[in-house]
């Protein structure tokens, strides 16, 4: 009531938000008697099912050894996992001597047990890395592909976690590890998944209705394999009018209108092109631990 009566007309997402509360602070006998009062017969209905943003702007650590290190958590799914995007705009380590550094996607259970890690880009200088991911470090991991995907429940948690490296003088320098998180139910009317680039030639992945050409058509994302993501408007397999949203998207930077870029962020837009996710950053700006 109090919410409602501030002009917050959500009551669903104002329900979802006492009912994760009770459930944390108090027991399942509180929130049980809290969908009695509010009729709810089945609390699935309070899911969350639009895709989950993790954003880590940067790590500079040269400290840990040869363990993995948590740079990031999850809230626990409220959902079975589709797919996962992941990506960095920078990953270097100290640039001499042995390679060891590594950046990886671990899923936990609701007792902290690990259950699978994925080393996402191998090993930092390896071949590897170099022929694969120097230049775009990218992936996107299926549930048919990877046990990260596949063992994924609702409740269990996942973690972008690191290696320095031990044996001295190891150093690991990342920015903008973004990792999107898309769940089976949301917009499960809609399955193409396909690669796409925008008015400059850069790419991503697009998400989205097409036509009987199989191209974007309609009310859809583009994932920015850069971690970046714009949500509006496409015709033809092309981006006509929208907002794009940075890495983790924790703020609006473009607008499109009539297939162009505006020369100046127009505000108005935004609202009608709302980003749709959860958002999770790293508590601190920036993951600093030094030797």
């Amino acid at each position: 009531d109090i919410g409602l009566g501030k002009g917050d007309v959500d009551l669903m997402e104002l329900q979802r938000r006492v009912y994760r509360k009770i459930l944390r602070d108090h027991s399942e006998k509180a929130a049980k008697e809290f969908l009695d009062e509010q009729g709810i017969d089945d609390p699935c209905v309070l899911r969350d099912l639009r895709p989950s943003f993790l954003l880590v702007s940067s790590v500079n650590c040269s400290t840990g050894g040869d363990e993995w290190q948590e740079a990031l958590q999850s809230n626990p799914l409220e959902g079975d996992v589709a797919k996962v995007m992941v990506s960095l705009k920078m990953f270097k380590d100290q640039d001499w001597g042995n390679a060891k550094g590594k950046v990886g996607l671990a899923l936990y259970d609701t007792n902290e047990v690990l259950l699978a890690r994925c080393n996402l880009f191998g090993t930092c200088r390896s071949e590897l890395f170099r022929n694969t991911y120097e230049d775009r470090a990218y992936r996107t991991l299926y549930c048919e592909d990877d046990d990260v995907i596949s063992k994924a429940r609702p409740g269990f948690t996942y973690k972008l976690e690191f290696i320095v490296g031990g044996g001295g003088g190891h150093k690991l320098h990342l920015s903008k590890w973004a990792c999107r998180i898309f769940f089976q139910d949301w917009n499960k009317d809609i399955n193409t998944s396909q690669p796409m680039n925008d008015p400059e030639g850069d790419g991503g992945i697009y998400i989205g209705p097409v036509d009987d050409k199989n191209k974007a058509n309609g009310n859809g994302r583009l994932e920015y394999y850069d971690g970046m993501t714009f949500i509006g408007c496409f015709s033809n397999g092309s981006m006509v009018s929208g907002v794009c949203y940075s890495q983790g998207g924790k703020r609006s930077l473009h607008t499109m209108v009539g297939g162009v870029w505006t020369t100046e962020l127009d505000r108005n837009m935004i609202p009608n092109f709302p980003l749709g996710i959860n958002l999770k950053v790293s508590e601190a700006e920036n993951f600093e631990q030094e030797s």
